[in-house]
């Protein structure tokens, strides 16, 4: 009885520490569903949401500096009906507190008291804390997968913690009230860490910028995506520019028409009349690229260019 005193002792004092935020378990494979052996099949794709939709080949996209594979589906649901079904897909049926080796120094067994109380927190914690991300406002749903697998060794290697193996749904509506939604599904086998993500201080995010387009002096890359399959190409650029919004605006405009962009008039009449969202459509060379100013938080003016080829 004492050492089994001591298992649930530890055992709550280590899922206290989960709870709070720490993320040293392993993840277990949901075997039905099949969705976390990544590191085994990371390039597989996400499972389709049902069948009867409308699909696009396979496409590929590198977002800051890292291949993705991506595919298309439009569907007659949802967003909450889409995200729940890949919430309920990708939440393990439990997750591990200790590995294997620890269990069998202590003395516990499959079956004993001891590794049913363990797998019981292990259980809870899979449902409560599942590896996912969650963003939805009234027509856009956004769920990411912070997926490593069952993979014991990289959770106990020196890079314990710091990458992820990701993959992106995206549910899109053109307005809330559409029947049809938009699903973007993106997969990879490249390690995702916070660096490609996160920037550090005034740093740019790995990828890469548009060309024909110059920087702002003092603009700082946030995001950088490029992605073709068989009907187009496009890429995406995003900056924090620390300038206000009128001074950046006239930068671009300069910036373009000094490269060879053309800018129609009436988009220039528009900028003078918007004070809020502004944008800038231009072309060159059988391309376009649509630019969109916004003011961000702590008064940076946020910039987002999306470049086509027609």
């Amino acid at each position: 009885m004492k050492k089994l005193a001591r298992i649930f002792l530890i055992v709550s004092i280590i899922f206290g520490f989960l709870w709070i935020g720490a993320r040293f378990h392993f993840l277990v494979q949901n075997v039905d569903a099949d969705v976390f052996d990544v590191f085994n099949i990371a390039t597989k794709p996400i499972p389709d949401f049902r069948e009867g939709a409308n699909y696009s080949p396979v496409g590929k996209t590198v977002i800051n500096g890292i291949p993705f594979k991506y595919s298309v589906e439009v569907v007659n649901a949802d967003i909450d009906e889409i995200l729940d079904y890949y919430k309920k897909l990708y939440t393990p049926p439990y997750q591990r507190i200790f590995t294997d080796e620890q269990l069998e120094k202590a003395g516990v067994k499959e079956g004993d008291t001891a590794f049913k109380i363990i797998r019981g927190f292990e259980i809870l914690y899979g449902k409560i804390a599942p590896p996912l991300v969650e963003y939805k406002t009234e027509t856009t749903g956004f769920l990411g997968i912070l997926d490593k697998g069952n993979n014991t060794d990289f959770y106990i290697s020196k890079n314990k913690g710091k990458e992820i193996v990701p993959k992106i749904i995206m549910a899109l509506k053109q307005n809330e009230n559409s029947e049809k939604t938009t699903i973007i599904k993106y997969w990879t086998n490249g390690l995702f860490g916070p660096d490609k993500i996160f920037p550090k201080g005034d740093e740019d995010l790995p990828g890469f910028d548009l060309e024909d387009i110059d920087r702002h002096p003092y603009s700082q890359r946030l995001l950088s995506m490029a992605q073709s399959d068989d009907y187009s190409s496009s890429k995406i650029t995003v900056y924090r520019v620390d300038d206000n919004l009128d001074s950046t605006i006239i930068y671009y405009v300069s910036d373009l028409r000094g490269n060879g962009w053309q800018i129609p008039e009436s988009v220039v009449e528009a900028l003078e009349k918007q004070k809020e969202k502004r944008f800038i459509y231009a072309k060159k060379d059988g391309r376009s690229v649509y630019i969109t100013f916004n003011v961000g938080k702590d008064n940076y003016t946020q910039v987002v260019m999306v470049e086509r080829y027609e």
